[in-house]
C-alpha cells in the first residue's frame, strides 16, 4: 500500500532522472550511504549507494532503493530523523540505560529537508520491498513536538508489509502520548 502524496516508483525515476546519477549519488552520500565513518548501533552490513550506474533502468531502480542499493533499517531511519529534524543528522543510541545523546550535525539544507518531509506527507511512512523482509519507515513528533524516527523490520518469507506499517503506526501513536 502506498503511503506517501507521490510514492508511485516512475516519479522516483523521473526524479533521479532529471537530477542525474552524480547529484543522487552525492545526496546519498550526504544522508549517509557509502560513509564508513557513520557507525551505527547493530551493524550488520555497510549502507551502500552504487557509484554509476551503467544505464538508465539501473538509475531509476536505484531511486527507488533497488538495484545494488542496500542500506540496514538503522539507516533509513537516520533519513527519517533527518528530514523530521530541519536537515540535521542526529546519531542513533542503542537505549540499555541511561544515554546522553550525542548533538545533531546538519548535512542538507532546513529548506531541502523540509521539501522532502512535505512530498512525503505529515505524518509520513513508505515501505521498502525486498523478497526476504518487509520494512517501514516513518516519522513522527511527541506530543511535546520533538521529532521521532521509527523503523520497523520484519523478517519473513512472506509479504510483512501490512504488520511492518502496523508496528510502526503503534509505536507512532505511543510517542504522540
Amino acid at each position: 500500500m502506498c503511503r506517501t502524496r507521490w510514492c508511485a516508483p516512475n516519479v522516483f525515476a523521473r526524479i533521479a532522472s532529471d537530477l542525474g546519477a552524480d547529484a543522487l549519488a552525492s545526496t546519498a552520500q550526504t544522508f549517509g550511504f557509502n560513509n564508513a565513518m557513520i557507525d551505527t548501533p547493530l551493524r550488520a552490513f555497510d549502507s551502500t549507494w552504487p557509484r554509476k550506474p551503467e544505464n538508465p533502468t539501473q538509475l531509476a531502480l536505484m531511486a527507488n532503493g533497488l538495484f545494488e542499493v542496500k542500506s540496514t533499517p538503522v539507516q533509513m531511519a537516520m533519513v527519517m530523523a533527518l528530514l523530521v529534524n530541519g536537515g540535521s543528522r542526529v546519531h542513533p543510541n542503542l537505549v540499555t540505560g541511561s544515554n546522553t545523546a550525542m548533538p545533531a550535525q546538519r548535512v542538507v539544507a532546513q529548506r531541502t529537508a523540509d521539501q522532502l518531509r512535505s512530498a512525503l506527507g505529515d505524518s509520513f511512512g513508505t515501505w521498502v520491498p525486498s523478497a526476504s523482509a518487509a520494512w517501514t519507515l516513518s516519522a513522527t513528533r511527541t506530543s511535546a513536538g520533538r521529532p521521532v524516527a521509527i523503523a520497523v523490520y520484519i523478517s519473513s518469507s512472506a509479504d510483512s508489509t501490512s504488520q511492518a506499517s502496523q508496528v510502526a503506526e503503534r509505536i507512532s501513536a505511543a510517542t504522540r502520548k
